[in-house]
């Protein structure tokens, strides 16, 4: 027996990406007790659409076999899924490294396809409007290299996709868009049923992703570091701390009230250990997309053994299209 998106909702399963909201307006997606954004589809009778572009859905299609149809070339591997090939390094260039959570390639490459005119912007998830909101963070579009620095780093906060949506549909032009697995799945099945979407997605970019986490998790580190939640004004997830691990990472947090920000270590915080899965979304343990399988490039942290110990971090990355990873190349040739 097959589950829809009405399925999917009601078992607790929805992940809050919004592709629904995107596909019918009448979807609202909510904040609910727990910190999570959930899909609202009760206004709409017709699910045959929505059942299309939700990526836990039965009747959506599969990473392999979106896989198969965007890259029909490439070999699989069991863990990496399609691959044209697979590095770990960082960017040299002056303040991509010493800004980004790990080796800061993500947002290099960003930059590079502004620079190149390659797209007309990037969309990507940078700090929210909470006082309008409630949200700490949200997608924006960027249209410089200086608003793609800006919008470095990893945040392990809710998001969703549809309020960006909307104000990508009155842009002209092509862009990156940049996510966790099922946030690019997602955009793939929107772009499969929307020519007007399609258009517009240029390339895709993943993100490494073990699972996501509800807005608790900011929250109990708030706690932590003696901030109400509600004065939480701003989190950076992975600060760097020089002289030890690049899995040792700090976590800052300024409230509204107080000035100064506070900066704790996060193996000291309750929480703060990925295995545990706190706040995690239950749809997390039911994925097993995750150097996502769909993307155009996948970026992620290269705690390995060779590159674990550099505090400034290094990433892992894996290329599925032959002119990105003409970019990467030249980068590496010119040093």
């Amino acid at each position: 027996m097959k589950g829809g998106i009405e399925e999917v909702v009601k078992g607790g399963y929805c992940i809050g990406c919004g592709a629904c909201a995107v596909a019918d307006k009448r979807v609202s997606v909510l904040c609910d007790k727990h910190g999570m954004l959930k899909a609202d589809i009760s206004a709409v009778n017709d699910l045959k659409v929505l059942d299309k572009v939700c990526p836990f859905s039965d009747y959506s299609s599969n990473e392999d076999t979106l896989s198969d149809d965007l890259y029909p070339e490439l070999e699989r591997d069991p863990a990496l899924g399609k691959w044209l090939a697979c590095y770990a390094g960082w960017a040299i260039e002056a303040g991509y490294r010493e800004y980004g959570s790990s080796g800061g390639l993500t947002t290099w490459l960003l930059q590079e396809l502004i620079s190149k005119n390659m797209v007309d912007g990037v969309i990507h998830v940078s700090e929210g409007d909470r006082a309008n909101n409630g949200s700490l963070f949200s997608y924006r579009i960027s249209t410089t290299v200086e608003q793609v620095k800006d919008g470095a780093k990893t945040r392990y906060y809710p998001i969703e996709l549809s309020e960006v949506f909307k104000r990508l549909k009155d842009l002209t032009g092509r862009y990156a868009i940049v996510g966790v697995p099922c946030f690019i799945k997602s955009i793939r099945l929107l772009c499969a049923e929307f020519p007007s979407i399609d258009e517009k997605i240029a390339y895709t970019v993943g993100i490494v992703c073990g699972h996501l986490k509800s807005r608790a998790f900011a929250e109990l580190f708030a706690w932590q570091a003696g901030i109400h939640p509600k004065d939480l004004s701003y989190i950076d997830f992975r600060t760097k701390l020089q002289g030890r691990p690049a899995s040792n990472y700090g976590i800052t947090m300024k409230s509204r009230t107080n000035r100064g920000s506070v900066v704790r270590q996060n193996k000291e915080l309750f929480g703060a250990d990925w295995g545990h899965g706190l706040f995690k979304y239950k749809s997390c343990d039911y994925c097993d997309d995750v150097l996502g399988e769909t993307a155009d490039i996948s970026f992620g942290d290269a705690w390995l053994p060779n590159y674990v110990n550099d505090y400034r971090g290094a990433n892992v990355v894996v290329t599925r299209r032959p002119d990105l990873q003409a970019i990467l190349t030249a980068a590496h040739d010119a040093g």
